[in-house]
């Protein structure tokens, strides 16, 4: 589990890109601890460098959005095949 610094710096995006992916459901916002602080799982880091590459190759937010889903929980294979199709 890391901290929203943690995950910015191991993803290699600023802590801002996180917030504003939770914000447009880009991944899921983790629950808060009773101190306040979000604890966020490798799966949101995992998901943060499928983004990444996502954006790399040229997929505008909106159709990673359409290929994740909400809170992004699909697998890798499904952005190597759109970018396939989208090449």
């Amino acid at each position: 589990m890391r901290t929203i610094g943690q995950l910015a710096s191991a993803a290699n995006v600023g802590v801002e890109t996180v917030r504003y992916y939770e914000r447009i459901g880009l991944i899921a916002k983790p629950p808060s601890t009773q101190a306040g602080w979000r604890r966020y799982p490798d799966s949101t880091l995992q998901a943060l460098r499928q983004i990444r590459r996502g954006r790399q190759l040229g997929f505008r937010l909106d159709e990673l959005i359409g290929l994740f889903g909400s809170g992004h929980t699909s697998q890798c294979a499904s952005l190597a095949t759109a970018a396939r199709e989208k090449i």
